[in-house]
């Protein structure tokens, strides 16, 4: 996972090409009610067709900074497999759905998803600063030294 954050593409993490991944992003953010400040830092990756797809069936995470500095991540395994549906897997969230924009369902499945991402997130850590704005050590936020 190190090598893909290394060389993928820094606008893509917070911007994915595909609807769905940018659409479950920002339902991410919605779901957690992250504060404008820290939106950026919530990162969406693709693994499809890498060695973390093959051999550990991850075909994307999500992540989000901890205070300790490392980054907390939620697998994601887009999969019709029936097994993997029944707990057969290795992604921590099993994504068997993904409608066409256009259809009914998306909306919805959009929001399912964002919400069992939101729920493994805040599960794994206390991510209530992300809701407040970004603040440096003094503890001024990064508005209030650009008012000054």
């Amino acid at each position: 996972m190190d090598a893909i954050r290394r060389y993928y593409p820094k606008d893509k993490e917070t911007n994915p090409e595909k609807e769905f991944a940018k659409d479950i992003r920002l339902e991410v953010i919605d779901q957690l009610n992250v504060h404008p400040d820290w939106e950026d830092d919530i990162k969406f990756y693709s693994a499809l067709g890498t060695n973390v797809d093959f051999f550990h069936g991850v075909d994307a995470w999500i992540e989000i900074p901890s205070r300790l500095g490392t980054a907390i991540v939620v697998t994601l395994d887009a999969s019709l497999n029936p097994i993997k549906a029944e707990g057969g897997y290795k992604a921590q969230v099993i994504i068997d759905k993904i409608p066409d924009p256009e259809h009914d369902q998306y909306i919805s499945n959009i929001e399912y998803y964002g919400s069992i991402i939101a729920d493994k997130l805040r599960g794994r850590m206390d991510i209530k600063y992300l809701q407040n704005a970004k603040t440096d050590e003094a503890g001024e936020s990064e508005r209030e030294q650009v008012a000054a």
